[in-house]
Formats: structure tokens, C-alpha cells, sequence
């Protein structure tokens, strides 16, 4: 059996107001598949853009180079600092 798709042209404010009236259950499993929908397209920004890829990059050789401090050692300096 083949799959059908059909796109429709909905305002988005329209949008807005119907998915403010689904049950509680409904309104998760809308936000389940925005989330999955958002974090596909935050990653697929991360690989195409190319300054990020330059700061992961610079990143991941300070890192070899043991040039980073743990979020402990942050922290730990942050409170010596605050004091």
C-alpha cells in the first residue's frame, strides 16, 4: 500500500489556537514532535555552519592539549573569586 502525503496551507496564528485546545496527552505528544522536529534542525545548522565547526574544531584541540578547565575547577574559582 503506498503512503499518501498532502501539504496544507494553514496561518500560522490559526496554528497557534488549535493546538491550544487538545487534551493534556495531546499537547505533549505535539511538543515530543516539535522537539524532535527543532533538535534535527539545530543539528543539521551545527554541521552546515562553518563557524561552528571552527569553534568545535578549536574546541576539541585545546582539549587535546589539555587547555580546559572542568566545570569543578570552574566553579571552585568562581567561589575563591566571589569571595
Amino acid at each position: 500500500m503506498s503512503s499518501l502525503s498532502v501539504q496544507v496551507a494553514i496561518p500560522f496564528d490559526s496554528l497557534i489556537e488549535a493546538v491550544k485546545n487538545p487534551s493534556a496527552f495531546e499537547q505533549r505528544k505535539l511538543w515530543e514532535v516539535l522537539e524532535t522536529q527543532l533538535g534535527q534542525y539545530e543539528e543539521d545548522q551545527f554541521e552546515n555552519d562553518p563557524v561552528i565547526r571552527n569553534q568545535v574544531a578549536e574546541a576539541r584541540a585545546a582539549y587535546r592539549a589539555g587547555d580546559f578547565q572542568t566545570l569543578d575547577e570552574y566553579q571552585a574559582q568562581r567561589k575563591e573569586r566571589d569571595k
